[in-house]
């Protein structure tokens, strides 16, 4: 077992959840004390100077939780803080968000296309669908 120390903005600033990129690489939610961002790492296994790029958020309200590769080859984003599903392109440039998902934690792309999450069990703990666009 190896650890990567993740560069910490604050103390409540930690990885939350990871998955594998359409670019290969690891992408991880960072949960921060007042807001969160995306991280990337390469599997390379070297912890060096560009290894590691972090993401601002453009988003007013952004506490990213869960986070998968989408069927159209886009990350998506729990945004629990925001209760939305955040889409991120591979670059890292967030491009959309969509409300409807109360507070929305864990994120997965099934074996439909469809993405489905999870909501907080303090809102009301459901399970949600979402069918991305194409394109």
């Amino acid at each position: 077992m190896t650890i990567y120390p993740i560069p910490k903005g604050g103390p409540a600033d930690q990885p939350d959840a990871i998955t594998t990129g359409p670019d290969g690489n690891l992408w991880f939610t960072i949960i921060g004390s007042d807001t969160g961002s995306i991280g990337s790492i390469t599997p390379s296994g070297a912890i060096s100077l560009g290894v590691i790029t972090f993401f601002a958020a453009t988003m007013t309200v952004f506490q990213p939780k869960g986070i998968t590769t989408g069927p159209d080859g886009m990350l998506w984003i729990a945004n629990t803080g925001g209760s939305t599903l955040a889409r991120m392109t591979p670059s890292g440039v967030l491009t959309e968000s969509y409300a409807g998902a109360d507070h929305p934690e864990d994120i997965t792309t099934g074996p439909d296309g469809d993405l489905w999450f999870t909501t907080e069990p303090l809102a009301n703990g459901d399970i949600g669908r979402f069918a991305p666009k194409p394109g």
